[in-house]
């Protein structure tokens, strides 16, 4: 890619409703370390306003299927210009996103060394205020790292997650979020960073391998349900080698706070193992 791919919200003046980029099995878009390679916002106006609400309108309904996306980077200047929150190879806000067979690897999320960053996440892909839950079906994250969220990172976003793979991912960041004193913060959610009030992550028939986080025990899993109005499902899913360092706690690599009721808390865990 000599240039990160817009989706634009209207072409000549029709309202884009559906995207579906297919690779048919055969196509890697390679973002050569340099930059973000697939960009969707509904509230950004180079991309054309399409209604007055931009922040809750349902569409573009981006679909990406079949295809690989390697050595994206969602740079520090993407950042301070586009208010950008991370996604080193996709970053969608607003409209709707599925995946259904993709791989990203080698992907990150970057920025100066010095920049408060703990707001930013998602190596491979970032999702924010989607109007309905995200789908990530048959695919593979692989290798990528950000300062929260190795593969992914969701602010106000649900997702369902199943028979997906995610393999050595990393959060690299220190110092939490609210960054404490002296950091630039992060190091949260080694895979998979969500945040914000009024969502639930699910996940089903999926791996968690080796993936790393140097806050809150987190190596595989962070997620925080602000509002307590929210729930972490996982079932049938295999959890080996995240790491568990950090305060709070020592086992599992999951760092989860959800919902607000006696007994699980917001919290399923069925059919599961975890070495």
């Amino acid at each position: 890619m000599t240039a990160t791919a817009n989706i634009y919200n209207q072409v000549s003046g029709v309202n884009n409703e559906k995207v579906v980029i297919d690779g048919g099995g055969l196509i890697t878009l390679d973002g050569g370390n340099a930059r973000r390679i697939l960009y969707q916002n509904t509230c950004d106006s180079n991309l054309i306003w399409a209604t007055s609400t931009c922040d809750t309108q349902t569409f573009p309904k981006l679909t990406v299927q079949n295809i690989a996306f390697a050595n994206g980077l969602g740079a520090s200047s993407q950042v301070a210009t586009g208010g950008l929150l991370g996604g080193g190879a996709i970053y969608v806000s607003g409209g709707t996103f599925s995946a259904y067979s993709i791989k990203v690897t080698g992907s990150k999320e970057s920025h100066p060394a010095a920049e408060l960053a703990q707001d930013l996440a998602g190596g491979a892909l970032y999702l924010f205020e989607l109007s309905s839950p995200a789908y990530i079906v048959n695919s593979t994250f692989q290798g990528n790292s950000a300062t929260n969220g190795g593969a992914i990172g969701a602010l106000f976003v649900s997702s369902v997650i199943i028979n997906s793979s995610f393999l050595g991912n990393s959060a690299t960041g220190h110092g939490q979020n609210p960054a404490a004193t002296g950091t630039t913060g992060g190091g949260i959610g080694g895979a998979i960073y969500n945040d914000g009030n009024s969502y639930s992550l699910n996940i089903c028939g999926s791996t968690f391998a080796n993936n790393t986080a140097t806050e809150l025990g987190s190596g595989a899993i962070f997620e925080v349900v602000n509002n307590l109005k929210g729930d972490l499902v996982i079932d049938q899913s295999a959890f080996s080698g995240n790491s568990n360092v950090g305060q709070v706690q020592s086992h599992a690599g999951i760092y989860v706070e959800a919902r607000d009721k006696s007994g699980a808390a917001g919290v399923s865990i069925t059919n599961t193992t975890f070495n």
